[in-house]
């Protein structure tokens, strides 16, 4: 009976570590920003806390000068458009249904097509974008299709994924040569060195498992070349959905969970990694601002 009795308290204790471990932190992201947009839009990203992007329905573009409180619609021709890729305050990129890329060279004004890409139209539209601040090289990945250029976007090249690659819902181009994608079905990151020749797996932890991908991206990726990962994405937990950032500084050995948000919605991640900009499917557009260096 005393054995019994050892044995429930240590399991009990186990149990209690357990539970205790994988606690999330407090929020390290402080809300700045909270409105509804006046104009129809699928997808919005902020670069910095006054420039401003959003995409949407046949091709409709808009931008911000003044952080948001007030919107100028720019010229862009395409079909419906999900992602985006801003690159500081001058360049940026989008993708959607058709396929051509689009860019723009003044921060959003005016939006040139750079060429054609490999996906059609929704369900299986482009709705991952990632550039390299070279603008020269760049991937784009609907949920099955990975797609890399060299040249800006003109021409593009489909690499072989890693096998069971169904629901890729987030892409990070870290160097020309290097990067992430996140397979939601999966619940793994998958990092390349060498252009997608060939790739190493990265398990997230199970409280990372996130909602199935829409129609655009509501999971990001940002890393160093120190092996600092940060994976921020919906995810559902006994009925209540939440944004949470998973940071990992070991290359994905461990993790750590931070809270940011209750609720759910779509997801864009400025290239410093310190502003996050999350769209609520209630039509409220939130911006977070990083609280660590």
């Amino acid at each position: 009976m005393k054995k019994i009795y050892c044995i429930a308290i240590l399991i009990s204790a186990a149990a209690a570590f357990i539970s205790c471990a994988k606690k999330p932190e407090k929020s390290a992201w402080e809300k700045i920003f909270s409105k509804k947009l006046n104009h129809s839009h699928y997808f919005v990203g902020f670069s910095n806390e006054t420039h401003g992007i959003t995409v949407g329905y046949g091709g409709k573009c808009f931008y911000t000068e003044d952080g948001g409180q007030s919107w100028k619609e720019a010229v862009n021709e395409s079909a419906c458009r999900f992602g985006l890729d801003i690159n500081g305050e001058k360049t940026a990129w989008h993708s959607g249904n058709g396929e051509n890329i689009n860019y723009t060279e003044d921060g959003g004004k005016t939006w040139k097509k750079a060429g054609s890409f490999l996906s059609t139209r929704s369900p299986d539209h482009t709705r991952c974008i990632s550039f390299n601040e070279n603008q020269k090289d760049g991937w784009a990945a609907s949920r099955k299709i990975l797609g890399i250029t060299n040249d800006g976007g003109k021409t593009w090249t489909q690499p072989k994924l890693p096998e069971g690659i169904s629901d890729i819902g987030a892409v990070f181009l870290l160097s020309p040569a290097s990067g992430y994608i996140f397979d939601c079905a999966l619940n793994k990151l998958f990092f390349t060195e060498d252009s997608a020749k060939s790739w190493t797996v990265i398990d997230l932890p199970k409280e990372a498992k996130s909602i199935s991908t829409d129609a655009s991206p509501m999971s990001v990726i940002n890393a160093d070349q120190n092996g600092k990962i940060l994976f921020i994405t919906n995810k559902s937990e006994k009925g209540t959905n939440r944004i949470s950032a998973f940071i990992s500084s070991d290359k994905g050995k461990t993790w750590k969970e931070e809270i940011i948000e209750a609720g759910a919605g779509y997801l864009f991640l400025n290239k410093s990694a310190t502003l996050l900009t999350h769209l609520g499917l209630d039509g409220t557009t939130n911006l977070f601002k990083a609280k660590r260096n």
